[in-house]
């Protein structure tokens, strides 16, 4: 059995979750995609479940779990040192931040996010 595929599938499903605005589904499903990826020891899969879960608990408003999967999906692009990645990330966590009114630390993500976005357009 191909577990990562089994793990995709989950995440895909998520997705139709997320599109139908079913946080709860959406959430479910990407837990298991990353239950699965971990026990796989699946780095780049881990990484984007990682992204799902913090984007989910993004749009329900839980800001502080948002952040720590956030984080959590930075510090795997750094080590794969994935610029589309951290980019995205560092959007995210910018995000969180506004919501928490850390405006600072949310234009420092923002910023980072918007040079490595211009390095990839040169």
């Amino acid at each position: 059995m191909n577990e990562s595929a089994i793990a995709n599938c989950y995440r895909d499903i998520g997705d139709i979750f997320l599109e139908q605005e079913n946080y709860s589904e959406a959430f479910s499903n990407y837990y298991s995609a990353l239950t699965i990826s971990e026990k796989e020891k699946d780095s780049s899969t881990i990484m984007h479940n990682f992204g799902k879960l913090s984007n989910v608990f993004l749009l329900n408003g839980a800001n502080q779990k948002s952040l720590e999967y956030g984080q959590k999906w930075m510090n795997i692009a750094l080590l794969k040192n994935d610029v589309d990645e951290i980019a995205k990330a560092a959007y995210s966590i910018g995000w969180n931040q506004i919501v928490l009114q850390n405006y600072s630390l949310a234009m420092d993500n923002f910023r980072q996010s918007l040079k490595l976005e211009q390095s990839k357009a040169i």
